[in-house]
């Protein structure tokens, strides 16, 4: 919940989580983390993405939130 009102939860508590679980998934099937491999979350998830200048900023939306994990859960 917190993630998806606030951009600094998003950034800090929710992605590192996400990233870890997306890494591990794809490393199960003998693939690398990164844009191939990811799609159109490589963006999000990038481990290089820099913090978000509005703390206060809108974080993500449920629905992409939902997608993301459904997303996960396929690889």
């Amino acid at each position: 919940t917190l993630s998806m009102t606030s951009a600094y939860d998003l950034h800090h508590r929710l992605l590192p989580e996400l990233r870890e679980i997306a890494r591990t998934r794809l490393e199960r099937r003998g693939l690398s983390f990164a844009p191939e491999h990811l799609g159109r979350w490589w963006d999000l998830l990038r481990p290089d993405r820099p913090a978000p200048e509005d703390h206060f900023g809108a974080g993500i939306a449920e629905t992409d939130l939902r997608a993301l994990v459904d997303d996960l859960e396929k690889i």
